[in-house]
């Protein structure tokens, strides 16, 4: 079985279009944890929302190193 590369580590997402264009994002996963990520094309594609509108954001993300 393959170990789950997202359990326990945090993620930055960086999205090029929709409402959050040119923003960072980091996500620390607990060791129970899931998310769907293209882990060899290092993609992410995401939802957001409001009110009156749903937009799809793709964007890349990177594993970020913590620092102890």
């Amino acid at each position: 079985m393959r170990s789950d590369p997202i359990r326990g580590k945090t993620v930055r997402c960086s999205y090029e279009d929709g409402p959050t264009a040119g923003t960072r994002f980091e996500h620390t996963f607990a060791p129970d944890g899931t998310v769907m990520l293209d882990l060899d094309a290092g993609t992410v594609v995401s939802f957001a929302s409001n009110e009156k509108q749903l937009f799809v954001q793709h964007g890349t993300f990177e594993f970020a190193e913590r620092v102890t």
